[in-house]
């Protein structure tokens, strides 16, 4: 009995050392995209996001906060779909080895209820704090999900990674068929003609060494036949002003978070037909002015197109 009970103490005091395993929320959360329904456990403690586009990423379809360690996820979706892990693979490095480092880091390969999965991991910043970011593919049915952990250096990073590992691992999928519009609200802030199409879905101001930077990201479709730079049909359609004077526009290099620095250059890739890319506009900001900064579009190819206005806080 005495043996017994010490054993219990034991385990007691060592408890985050391995005795109880991370785990994951009783019940899923479910999203939708390209004609499927998905869904899947967070871990314990994480809560989903009701408006993931305007709170994490503008292109996202997903996303939940750890409320006890300020972690977040996204996910977001390509319709490249029912990809092999070699092809799946590939699709990764297309996106990853404009920034990242790949061949710095390991790949790992899971399964996703017999969907192939890729994962990497690296460092990064996320609203100017250094992070590790744990990147998950999953290939499946009608689309291809990119998950994004973003997770704070310390010393529980590792426990927290196994519950993200698990988590994606419990992501399933139900084929509908029924592909959802967007909502009115991102609509509102979407232009298109026969050439392009331009989805805002939001804006950062970020202070940096160079000073106040304003970020506009957008989500670039080309729909020519020439291959394009949605940063050329940003510049030909799109202007933004602050006190009627033109913003100038900056490098993505002023930028130190990785994430909307990579948006930045993604502006600058050539897209060919019916190539989708979430791009981001950099614009410098007049020290301490707190006029409104007014965005419109060119009123002869979009003549019913309000301008937007940004609040500078």
């Amino acid at each position: 009995m005495r043996g017994k009970g010490f054993l219990m103490i034991i385990c007691s005091l060592f408890l985050l050392s391995g005795c109880q395993k991370y785990s994951l929320r009783e019940s899923a959360d479910d999203f939708s995209f390209n004609g499927s329904e998905y869904s899947l456990k967070l871990p314990a403690g994480w809560e989903a996001e009701e408006d993931s586009k305007a709170t994490l990423n503008g292109s996202s379809v997903f996303g939940a906060k750890d409320r006890n360690s300020n972690s977040v996820m996204f996910i977001r979706a390509d319709k490249e779909a029912d990809l092999s892990k070699e092809a799946l693979e590939k699709h990764a490095k297309k996106y990853l080895k404009n920034y990242y480092d790949v061949n710095s880091t390991e790949m790992d390969s899971f399964t996703a209820n017999k969907r192939p999965g890729i994962h990497y991991t690296f460092r990064a910043d996320y609203e100017e704090k250094d992070s590790w970011l744990d990147i998950y593919y999953v290939s499946t049915e009608n689309g291809v999900l990119e998950f994004f952990f973003y997770s704070q250096v310390d010393n529980s990073y590792e426990k927290r990674k196994e519950a993200f590992d698990d988590s994606v691992e419990t992501l399933s999928e139900k084929v509908t068929g029924e592909v959802t519009e967007d909502s009115s609200e991102e609509l509102n802030n979407k232009v298109q003609n026969d050439t392009l199409s331009m989805q805002l879905s939001s804006y950062k101001i970020e202070t940096e060494e160079a000073g106040q930077l304003l970020v506009i990201r957008y989500v670039y479709t080309n729909k020519e036949r020439k291959a394009y730079r949605p940063i050329d049909k940003w510049q030909e359609f799109v202007k933004v002003t602050q006190d009627d004077h033109a913003l100038k526009e900056a490098g993505h290099e002023n930028l130190s978070d990785d994430t909307l620095a990579y948006l930045a250059e993604n502006s600058q890739k050539e897209l060919n037909k019916n190539e989708v890319i979430e791009a981001a506009a950099v614009y410098s900001l007049e020290a301490d002015s707190r006029e409104l900064i007014i965005i419109t579009f060119d009123q002869t190819e979009f003549p019913n197109k309000k301008p937007i206005t940004i609040q500078v806080d």
